[in-house]
C-alpha cells in the first residue's frame, strides 16, 4: 500500500445509509471504521486494519517451456516452430537446471520461454559476463536458445537464484519405409510379395512389391494399404496420398515414394501380375489338411498337450477338443494349419485361407489369433479365386473331476494313539476318527480337499452333522455341473487303549525311553557317568527300576506320570489322586494300575527305587595255589556281587592295557582284548 488513501468497495442492504469518512492513517497500521445504518435507525460498525505483509524471499522457477499462443499474447515464432509446452517435457535435474526438449526443426534463434515462478518475484537474463540484463515477461520476451540460458529469479526482498536453461532437439526420424501393403477389398486369392531393397546401414531405400491376382481381374481403382512410419509423408507422382487411397493400376506399375521426417526418400514400386489362365494348379482340391492349437503358442490358455484334432473332408468341418481350463480363453488362440491339394497332390502354392465374415481376413499359420468362443468359418482360396468353406468349433472337455483329498477335524493326535484318516477314492468311503472327548452329535469338518477348486460339495463343510447316526452322505458336482459323486464318511471318536509308561520302544527287554520319573524330592536320581537319569524298564514283567541317590529321602516321593492319551494311573500306598508315594514301606516297589481312556483296558504296572550301589568292591581270599579254572578257591568280599577268577598273566594284560588307554571292550565285567581274550 502506498500513500495514505485507500480505496474501499463494499456491498450492503438496500435502504441502508453508509459513513466511511472514519479512518486513520497516521496510526499504527492503516484503519478504517465503516457504519452501516439501517432504515430503522439501527447500526453496525465494521472495523478494518490494514497491515503490511512480510516482504517474500521466496525465488522459484518450477516450470519453463514454450507456448504456441496465450490470451494475453501471441507468439510468432513459437507458432512458427509449432511449440506447445505441454507437448515437449521440461526436465529439472535438482541442480537449478531445467532442459527443454522441441522438435528437430525447431529455429533456437528467437522463442518466447512460458516459465513459473515465486509470486513477487522478478525474472532477468544474465549478461555473458554474469551481470543481471533485461527484464523478462513470461510468453512475451524472445531470446536465443541455441546456447544454454541462465535467468535470474529476484525476489521481492532483493535476494536472486539463478537457473539454467538447454533446448535440445529431437533427432529427425530417417525411417522411410513402406510396409504391410494389401490391395483393400480385392479378392484375397491374390498373392503379395515384397521386394525392398536397403542400403549399406539396412535402410530402405527403393524396391516394391509384386501384387498375384486373377487373371482378368479389374484393376484401374485399387485401394492400397500400407503402413509408414507417423513423421513420414508418402506421394505418388508428385502428389500426397494416404494409406486407403484409390490408385489406377491399368497402366502399369505405380511407384510410391515415402520420404522420412529427415529428407530420407525410398521408393517402392508396385506391380500388378495376373495369374495365367491355363495354371496347372487350377483344378486341383483346396483343403486343409492339418490343423492344431499347439501348447507352445497358446501360453497360459490352460493347453498343455497338443489337443485331440478330427478333420471331415467330406463335411468340411474340424473339430478340436480343449482342456476344462482353456473355456476362459477361447477369444484370441492360436491355430496352425497347412493347406495342400489332398492326398496324391502337391502342395497348391497360391492357395491362401482367410477367416470368413463380412470382410475376409487373411489367415497366417502360427500368427493369427481367433475367437473360438462360437464356430469359426475358414475360406480356402485357390488362384482363381474358387473356393471352399470349412467351420472350426472347438469343444471343452467336460471337468468330471469329483474327487475328494482330505477330510479335516482340526484335532491333534493323542499319543501313542494316531488319529486315522482314511479315503478310499474308488469306492468313494472316507473313515475318520476323532478324539474321545470330542461331541460327534454335533460336529462339523474343519476342511475338506477337492480335487478340483472348481467343484462343489453339499452339504457344505462347515455344516455340522450328528456322525452317532452313522454314515453321512456327501455330494460332490464336477466343475461341468452336471457330474456327482456320492461320498460317504463315517466319523467315530474311539476311546484310546494305550496304557504303556514308556514312549520310546526298548532296545531290549530290560531297557528303554520311560515316561515315568521323580518330580520331588529333586536331584535324587541317580545318574550314569555320561549324565543320564539310572531308569530302567523292563517290558516284558513290566517292571520300572529308578536307581536313587545314596541317603536320599523316598517316604515321601512325588512322582511324574506322562500317561498315554487321557489315561489314569492308581498305585498302592497313595490315592489314585495323588502323586506322592512312601518307597520305604516293603521292599522299595509299588504295584501301579494304569487305566487307559477306554476304562475296560487296564494294565499293572511296578515301580520299584533301589538304593545306588555306593560301596567300593573288595574281594579277598585265604587259598594260596590256583592251578586252573576247575579248582576251588575261598573267596570273601564285602557285598553281594560276582567274582571272577583269571590267570594271573592275563591280569598283567588288563592292567597294561588300561594304563594304556586301549581297553577294546567289555562283556560281563571283563575286559576283552580282542581275538587273543578268547583264550582266557
Amino acid at each position: 500500500v502506498n500513500g495514505n488513501w485507500v480505496a474501499v468497495g463494499h456491498e450492503f442492504n438496500i435502504g441502508a445509509l453508509v459513513d466511511d469518512s472514519s479512518y486513520d492513517v497516521a496510526g499504527n497500521g492503516y484503519a478504517l471504521a465503516i457504519i452501516v445504518t439501517a432504515q430503522d435507525g439501527s447500526t453496525n460498525t465494521y472495523n478494518f486494519t490494514f497491515v503490511q505483509g512480510t516482504v517474500s524471499n521466496a525465488k522459484d522457477m518450477t516450470e519453463v517451456g514454450f507456448y504456441t499462443s496465450t490470451t494475453a499474447t501471441t507468439n510468432a515464432n513459437n507458432t512458427a516452430n509449432g511449440l506447445d509446452v505441454h507437448s515437449y517435457d521440461d526436465t529439472y535435474d535438482g541442480n537449478l537446471k531445467f532442459i527443454v526438449t522441441v522438435p528437430w526443426y525447431t529455429d533456437l534463434y528467437s522463442l518466447e520461454a512460458y516459465f513459473e515462478v515465486s509470486p513477487y518475484a522478478c525474472v532477468f537474463v544474465a549478461n555473458a559476463g554474469g551481470s543481471v540484463g533485461a527484464a523478462q515477461t513470461t510468453n512475451v520476451t524472445p531470446n536465443d536458445h541455441s546456447n544454454s540460458i541462465t535467468y535470474v529469479v529476484r525476489a521481492q526482498n532483493g535476494t536472486e537464484e539463478r537457473y539454467d536453461v538447454e533446448v535440445h532437439k529431437t533427432i529427425a526420424s530417417d525411417d522411410n519405409s513402406l510396409i504391410d501393403l494389401y490391395f483393400h477389398e480385392l479378392e484375397v486369392c491374390s498373392v503379395i510379395v515384397s521386394n525392398p531393397l536397403y542400403d549399406a546401414d539396412g535402410v530402405a531405400v527403393t524396391g516394391g512389391y509384386n501384387v498375384t491376382v486373377r487373371n482378368g481381374q479389374d484393376v484401374s481403382a485399387i485401394e492400397v494399404v500400407f503402413t509408414v512410419d507417423a513423421t513420414a509423408t508418402v506421394t505418388v507422382g508428385g502428389s500426397t496420398v494416404v494409406s486407403g487411397d484409390t490408385h489406377d493400376f491399368s497402366g502399369g506399375p505405380i511407384d510410391f515414394v515415402v520420404t522420412a521426417e529427415n529428407g530420407d526418400q525410398a521408393t517402392y514400386t508396385v506391380t500388378v501380375v495376373f495369374h495365367a489362365e491355363s495354371s496347372s494348379y487350377k483344378y486341383y482340391y483346396k483343403k486343409i489338411t492339418a490343423y492344431n492349437i499347439p501348447p507352445a503358442l497358446n501360453a497360459g490358455t490352460g493347453i498343455s498337450l497338443d489337443p485331440e484334432v478330427v478333420i471331415d473332408q467330406d463335411a468340411f468341418t474340424i473339430d478340436v477338443w480343449v482342456p476344462w481350463a482353456t473355456r476362459l480363453h477361447l477369444t484370441n488362440l492360436v491355430a496352425t494349419f497347412e493347406l495342400n491339394g489332398g492326398p496324391g497332390y502337391p502342395s497348391v502354392p497360391w492357395t491362401v485361407l482367410t477367416r470368413s465374415e463380412d470382410t475376409q481376413y487373411p489367415q497366417e499359420s502360427g500368427v493369427s489369433d481367433n475367437d473360438y468362443t462360437t464356430p469359426i468359418a475358414y475360406t480356402v482360396w485357390d488362384e482363381n479365386c474358387e473356393s471352399v468353406e470349412y467351420f472350426v468349433t472347438v469343444h471343452i472337455i467336460p471337468d468330471e473331476t469329483t474327487g475328494i483329498s482330505c477330510f479335516e477335524f482340526g484335532y491333534s493326535d493323542c499319543e501313542p494313539c494316531e488319529l486315522v484318516e482314511k479315503i478310499d477314492v474308488f469306492a468313494k468311503r472316507i473313515y475318520v476318527t476323532v478324539p474321545f472327548s470330542a461331541d460327534i452329535s454335533d460336529l462339523a469338518p474343519s476342511n475338506i480337499c477337492l480335487y478340483s477348486s472348481e467343484a462343489s460339495i453339499k452339504p457344505s463343510w462347515d455344516d455340522k452333522q450328528d456322525w452317532t447316526d452313522g454314515p453321512v452322505n456327501y455330494t460332490v458336482t464336477a466343475p461341468d455341473g452336471v457330474t456327482t459323486a456320492v461320498w460317504q464318511v463315517v466319523v467315530e471318536n474311539p476311546a484310546c487303549t494305550a496304557t504303556t509308561l514308556w514312549d520310546e520302544e526298548p532296545t531290549n527287554d530290560v531297557t528303554g525311553e520311560t515316561n515315568v520319573t521323580i518330580a520331588s524330592p529333586s536331584g535324587i536320581v541317580a545318574e550314569t557317568t555320561g549324565g543320564d537319569e539310572m531308569i530302567e524298564i523292563d517290558t516284558e514283567t513290566n517292571t520300572i527300576t529308578i536307581t536313587y541317590v545314596h541317603g536320599a529321602d523316598i517316604d515321601h516321593v512325588q512322582m511324574y506320570w506322562d500317561l498315554p492319551c487321557n489315561a489314569t494311573i492308581c498305585c498302592t500306598g497313595a490315592p489314585c489322586v495323588s502323586t506322592y508315594i512312601d518307597f520305604t514301606e516293603g521292599n522299595g516297589c509299588h504295584t501301579c494300575i494304569v487305566t487307559a481312556e477306554d476304562v475296560t483296558v487296564t494294565e499293572e504296572w511296578t515301580i520299584c527305587l533301589v538304593e545306588e550301589d555306593y560301596v567300593e568292591p573288595e574281594v579277598w581270599t585265604e587259598s594260596v595255589i590256583v592251578w586252573n579254572c576247575d579248582d576251588s578257591a575261598a573267596v570273601w568280599m564285602n557285598e553281594p556281587g560276582t567274582v571272577w577268577m583269571v590267570e594271573e598273566s592275563f591280569v598283567s594284560e588288563i592292567m597294561y592295557y588300561q594304563a594304556m588307554g586301549t581297553m577294546a571292550a567289555y562283556e560281563d565285567g571283563i575286559a576283552i582284548l580282542g581275538s587273543a581274550a578268547g583264550d582266557h
